[in-house]
């Protein structure tokens, strides 16, 4: 038997319509927005966050990274990440909420970059061996960096409390 221990943090707050996991019609749906900016991992000090769209069984998840530490004015680089959605069976969490389970399988990852120098650093980086970034323009990277170096696959417990969505990774031990 499996012994869930879990928790959930609030991490974004509805944009647009949702319809609640709680009931039990097996639909995330809507626009949700990060409500915390934080530091975004590299060798230039930027920030970011995080927009998630659920629609159906397809979400897209958009990773926006500014200049600025509270994630104010233009992006300057932005990376969308889309996939398919499938929830699972809802989950009994240690204080007794209840979460359902989801799994998310990255299909495409799509990075734009909004500067010049962002643009001169994805060409000077490994990035498929494409070496001619421009100024806003995407190209999909995901069968020659993504899958290659990281897990496409994601697995995690979410609720949804009126415009709120909680989510953490599921933990469970044997």
């Amino acid at each position: 038997m499996k012994t869930i221990t879990s928790t959930l943090a609030t991490v974004a707050l509805l944009l647009s319509s949702a319809i609640s996991l709680a009931d039990n019609s097996k639909l995330l749906k809507g626009a949700w927005l990060e409500q915390a900016c934080h530091p975004a991992k590299g060798e230039v000090e930027l920030s970011a966050q995080t927009s998630f769209k659920f629609e159906s069984n397809q979400v897209l998840v958009i990773n926006r990274y500014f200049e600025s530490t509270d994630c104010s004015g233009e992006a300057i680089y932005v990376v969308d990440y889309e996939g398919a959605l499938e929830l699972g069976e809802n989950q009994v969490l240690p204080n007794g909420e209840i979460a359902t389970q989801y799994t998310i399988t990255i299909g495409s990852v799509v990075p734009q970059t909004n500067t010049d120098g962002q643009a001169l650093a994805l060409t000077s980086v490994d990035n498929c061996e494409i070496r001619n970034w421009s100024f806003g323009e995407t190209k999909d990277v995901f069968t020659c960096v993504f899958a290659k170096t990281q897990k496409n696959i994601i697995e995690d417990i979410a609720k949804v409390n009126g415009k709120t969505l909680f989510k953490g990774k599921l933990v469970t031990k044997a």
